[in-house]
């Protein structure tokens, strides 16, 4: 069903699988790579190392002094510095080892990633504070002729006004456009120099006002949290990027699933109902997977924002767009599996496809008796042979039809109801009229229009009996319409007035008309539903169609009992006489 294949191939395009697709493509596109990168490479490697390695060398310089001159107080205030600045040290490179994961191993990274970001951001200020604390306790034993050679900034304001910058010029593009922290710290390296200092001036930077540093090293440990925090957020955010156009993906399915329930409608009732039961889940389905996905997008800017301005924690927005993710899957793939069940059950053609077959039949019947009507001697026994067996198969096939759908087409009282078993058992009454009439002549058919007039009643009968079944546009009603006017206008024309379409009787001329009513049903089987509105079940369609269907009966029990009588009148009659000449 070509339907459900095109909503299938829709539905793949939705990728949900986040954590998948952040180990997805070109390594250096991959979000975990980026994810490592960012931290490790840019905060730990560009800043945070560098600031460390500053003091140590710092506090070494200071602790060579003080033992130069044993200074035993000043020794251990040092030695206190330097503990606190390891265990400073130590969280940088605890977060250094939890991003080395460079490939995915158990599925957890990022709830972890961020978790340990929240930790970090917990933990940092803290012993942040408690180096500064011993660096104060230094400071009274640091000689004021003591040098040494740092970076100093020229300009204080240097990475907020760039900030402010990029923030205008950025705001309208993609996340994955914004400037990163090495686009940051490369600017600010244009406005350091290398100086030689006091180094009591250098620890009096860091205890002085926070965000007024003269120092590159201060200014790494004062901006690393802030740094870490906004790679975060640009984790985050690009995990959760939702770029799926709820606007075309609801336009698409939509628009098949209305064909889809267009097809149903043509099914046999015993059928239809439970199909359009799992099509209403079907729509259900889709309903809830657009509002998830609605609600994903939504709520990501919301949790954005609340961890920008709030100070929400990352494992806390993690933790609820996941599951809010996790819910999306599950509509997903619940809607994949509704139309599974669908498939499964869906024909692989449409019913109207009866139609279009037997009128196909037809014309290859056509194709046959014409051969043989032109290959064959006028009294050949082949031909008798030929026509009697087209009657007998297209009165036998059908009565066999109509008992069929009258007892083996699954109508039930209960399911269907008194009415529609009875508007169907009155279906297949109509369908035999006109065999019923054809019935008069049984025997060995001498005429071959004769056998290819039953023929095509019993075409026209069953295709008639179940595009009403199937139910039918406006304009395929007007086309089915003039259909059985110009069959009636075949049976009353006159042959004589006729001299080239009338040379086998009457029944010539309904043969005719029923050779243009096939071609037109035939044309209305393939009319697209699309080029007018569908009569509906249960308002003037109906009533409409109903009285079609009744014209459509007396129209070809009309024309069976023209050409019956012509037929009866013209070669049994005519037999009956010759017998009885010779008799006498």
């Amino acid at each position: 069903m070509e339907q459900i294949s095109r909503i299938k191939t829709t539905l793949d395009e939705v990728d949900l699988d986040y954590d998948e697709r952040a180990f997805r493509g070109p390594s250096v596109e991959k979000l975990w790579v980026r994810a490592f990168w960012l931290i490790s490479d840019i905060v730990k490697c560009e800043k945070m190392h560098p600031a460390i390695a500053c003091y140590r060398n710092l506090l070494d310089s200071i602790l060579e002094d003080l033992e130069e001159k044993g200074h035993p107080e000043g020794i251990t205030a040092v030695n206190a510095a330097k503990d606190a600045l390891r265990a400073l040290e130590d969280v940088v490179n605890r977060k250094c080892q939890i991003l080395s994961l460079s490939k995915k191993a158990y599925g957890t990274e990022f709830p972890y990633y961020f978790g340990a970001i929240d930790g970090y951001l917990k933990d940092y200020p803290g012993l942040l504070k408690a180096f500064k604390d011993a660096l104060r306790k230094v400071l009274p034993h640091v000689r004021g002729d003591l040098k040494v050679k740092v970076n100093e900034m020229k300009l204080e304001a240097a990475m907020s006004d760039f900030l402010k910058v990029q923030k205008k010029r950025f705001d309208g593009e993609k996340v994955q456009e914004r400037p990163s922290t090495l686009d940051i710290y490369k600017y600010l390296m244009n406005e350091v120099n290398e100086v030689e200092v006091p180094l009591e001036s250098v620890i009096r930077d860091l205890l002085g006002t926070e965000g007024s540093y003269n120092f590159e090293a201060n200014w790494s440990f004062y901006s690393y949290p802030r740094d870490i925090n906004e790679a975060a957020l640009y984790i985050l955010q690009r995990y959760f990027q939702h770029d799926i156009d709820e606007a075309s993906l609801s336009r698409t399915i939509k628009n098949e699933l209305e064909c889809l329930e267009k097809v149903i409608s043509k099914v046999p009732k015993s059928w239809r109902a439970r199909l359009q039961r799992i099509l209403r889940d079907v729509r259900t389905a889709f309903d809830s997977l657009a509002q998830k996905l609605e609600a994903l997008r939504t709520s990501c800017a919301r949790v954005i924002d609340d961890v920008k301005s709030n100070g929400k924690s990352f494992s806390d927005a993690f933790s609820e767009l996941n599951g809010m993710l996790g819910e999306a899957e599950k509509g997903l793939s619940d809607l994949k599996e509704r139309i599974s069940d669908l498939e499964k059950v869906l024909p692989s053609s449409p019913p109207m496809k009866l139609c279009e077959l037997l009128c196909f039949m037809f014309i290859a019947i056509l194709a046959i008796h014409s051969f043989l009507h032109l290959a064959e001697d006028k009294n050949s026994r082949v031909k008798t042979r030929w026509n009697t067996a087209l009657y007998s198969l297209a009165v036998a096939g059908t009565i066999m039809h109509q008992m069929w759908v009258l007892w083996g087409g699954g109508w039930n009282w209960h399911e269907d109801g008194t009415s529609d078993v009875l508007r169907n058992v009155w279906s297949v009454l109509g369908c035999l009229a006109p065999v019923a009439v054809e019935l008069l002549n049984a025997g060995s058919i001498e005429s071959g229009v004769y056998s290819l007039t039953v023929t095509g009643v019993s075409v026209a009968s069953m295709c008639g009996q179940r595009l009403i079944q199937c139910g039918m546009s406006w304009k395929q009603m007007c086309v089915f319409c003039a259909a059985n006017v110009l069959l009636a206008v075949a049976c009353f024309s006159e042959p004589s007035k006729h001299p080239l379409l009338g040379t086998y009787g009457r029944c010539g001329m309904v043969c005719i008309g029923l050779i243009v009513l096939i071609a037109l049903l035939l044309l209305v089987s393939y009319m697209d539903e699309t080029d007018g509105e569908k009569a509906s079940a249960g308002g003037s369609g109906a009533v409409v169609m109903n009285c079609l269907f009744v014209m459509s009966v007396a129209v070809t029990t009309f024309a069976s009992w023209v050409s019956s009588r012509d037929y009866f009148m013209t070669c049994r009659r005519g037999t009956d006489d010759m017998t009885g000449t010779a008799a006498s």
